[in-house]
C-alpha cells in the first residue's frame, strides 16, 4: 500500500534511526508472510544483525530498563516508503533480534493487527479493535505471565489523532505508596477476558519486584474476573481503581507518541501503562502491528 503523508511532531525522548541501507537489507533478508499465519514466525535473532546492531540493542535496553531511562524508545526502520510486507518483515526480524517473542492471548498468535473492526467478536481484543481513547492499561494480563515489553509498529496513521499515550507507572506507584490504596493494589486480583472457557489469572495491580514497582492493570478484566468468580470488587478496590484511573490523566506523567509508518514504539510493559488519543478515519485508517516479548538473557 502507498505510504501516507505524516507531518505530526516528533516524540520527545529516545528516538533511534536506522539509516544505514545495509541494516535494511539484513532486516529484509528473512521473509515474513504478510497475511499470516502469525503463530509460527521465526523467533531467533538475525545473526548478522545481532552482532552488528549491538549498539542499538544496548540503547533500547538502556531506554527501557536503566534508572535514568524513560521506559520507552522509538526505532525508525527507514522503510516507510517500502510496501507493507517489507515494513512488517523488518518489524518482526528486528523485534525477534531485540527480544524473545511471546504469544498474545492463548491462541499462540505472535503478531496482532491493531485497527478498528466494527463487528469484532474477539472480547479479548476489544480495545485494540476499537477507536476508544483513554482506558489506560498494561498488556498481557490474561496470560499466565505478563510480557516484559510491547511493540507497536506503524503501518499507517489516521487522518488526525491516534497518538499512543504512555504513562510512567513509577511515578504513579509513588503516589500510592503509603496510602490507603497501597495494600489494596498490592493484593492479588482476578483477571478474566469475559470468554467463559478462558481461565482466571491472578495478579497484584502494583507489586514490588526486585526493588521496583511492577504494574499490571486492565480495569475491565479485573471487573470481569470478579464477575466470573460470582462476586464484586470490594469498595476499597473500586476506590483504588478510581484513584488510579484519575492519576493516569495527569499530563505531567504522560507521553503522547504518534507511531508513524515504518517506526516501532517499544516500551517496558511492567512500568508503563498506555492508552491512546481519539482519532478520525476518513481517507486513512489507523493500522498498527503489535508484538509481545521478554528480554533475551
Amino acid at each position: 500500500m502507498a505510504r501516507s503523508d505524516e507531518t505530526q511532531d516528533e516524540p520527545r525522548g529516545r528516538v533511534i534511526a536506522l539509516d544505514d541501507p545495509a541494516v535494511a537489507r539484513i532486516l529484509l533478508s528473512r521473509p515474513v508472510p504478510a497475511g499470516g499465519p502469525w503463530d509460527s514466525l521465526p523467533k531467533s535473532p538475525i545473526g548478522d544483525y545481532a552482532a552488528a546492531g549491538r549498539s542499538l540493542i544496548d540503547s533500547v535496553y538502556d531506554a527501557l530498563w536503566s534508572a535514568g531511562g524513560p521506559g520507552w524508545a522509538v526505532v525508525d526502520t527507514g522503510l516507510a516508503s517500502h510496501p507493507d510486507v517489507d515494513v512488517l518483515t523488518a518489524f518482526w526480524n528486528l523485534w525477534a533480534t531485540l527480544f524473545n517473542p511471546v504469544q498474545q492471548y492463548r491462541s499462540g498468535q505472535l503478531l496482532h493487527t491493531v485497527e478498528v473492526i466494527k463487528e469484532s467478536r474477539d472480547l479479548a481484543s476489544h480495545y485494540s479493535h476499537s477507536n476508544k481513547s483513554g482506558d489506560f492499561h498494561t498488556d498481557g494480563t490474561l496470560l499466565d505471565e505478563t510480557p516484559e515489553v510491547v511493540m507497536l509498529g506503524g503501518l499507517q496513521t489516521a487522518d488526525t489523532g491516534g497518538e499512543t499515550v504512555l504513562v510512567d507507572g513509577f511515578d504513579l506507584a509513588a503516589r500510592f505508596r503509603r496510602s490507603d490504596s497501597d495494600a489494596v493494589l498490592a493484593a492479588r486480583h482476578p483477571f478474566h477476558s469475559g470468554i467463559p472457557a478462558d481461565p482466571v489469572v491472578h495478579f497484584p495491580v502494583i507489586a514490588q519486584e526486585s526493588g521496583r514497582p511492577v504494574i499490571r492493570y486492565m480495569r475491565r478484566y479485573i471487573e470481569l474476573g470478579y464477575r466470573h468468580l460470582g462476586t464484586d470488587p470490594s469498595p476499597a478496590l473500586v476506590e483504588a481503581m478510581d484513584d488510579l484511573d484519575a492519576g493516569v490523566e495527569d499530563h505531567e506523567i504522560q507521553e503522547a507518541i504518534l507511531v508513524k509508518r515504518g517506526a516501532m514504539l517499544v516500551w517496558n510493559n511492567h512500568r508503563c501503562l498506555h492508552g491512546r488519543r481519539g482519532f478520525t478515519e476518513k481517507n486513512r485508517r489507523r493500522r498498527l502491528l503489535r508484538a509481545y516479548g521478554v528480554r533475551r538473557q
